[in-house]
């Protein structure tokens, strides 16, 4: 191979890597982006069936199926999502790894104070301050770290 080819075949290499490398983040991000759609969308379907629940059932309190909740039979509740109601108030919550949960549940109800995550009982909320939510507890029967939708 003649020297002068060197320098040109190591170029397009490098642009072909980049080319791939671009392809695999975007892929992955919006993996990502499906993931935090398809969770956020399930936990707020199934909150309100979990608040009219709690509305219709204020002595109740403990933990909840979809079906408990009167969702329909082709709902499927996502891995990682649960239910717990007391006092007449519903709490779903998901205990997985998915980033910008909190943002998405704000971004797509407009309510800083009805969605984030627990913080040691207390909802943390990327929309407001910590003071502002400071009053907003969460049952201990909720996992710390959980991203929570709740009243």
């Amino acid at each position: 191979m003649p020297l002068f080819l060197i320098p040109l075949v190591a170029i397009l290499m490098f642009f072909r890597l980049m080319v791939s490398v671009d392809t695999v983040d975007d892929g992955t991000i919006a993996a990502a982006q499906v993931d935090v759609n398809v969770i956020g969308q399930s936990m707020l379907a199934l909150h309100t069936y979990a608040a009219s629940f709690a509305h219709n059932n204020p002595g109740y309190s403990g933990t909840a199926s979809a079906a408990t909740l009167g969702a329909p039979a082709w709902y499927v509740q996502p891995s990682y999502v649960s239910v717990y109601v007391s006092g007449g108030k519903s709490y779903v919550y998901y205990t997985g790894s998915v980033q910008g949960l909190p943002g998405y549940l704000i971004s797509v109800t407009q309510d800083p104070y009805g969605s984030g995550t627990d913080l040691a009982g207390v909802l943390a909320s990327p929309g407001a301050s910590a003071a502002a939510t400071a009053g907003l507890a969460i049952p201990g029967q909720v996992p710390n770290g959980s991203v929570v939708v709740m009243p």
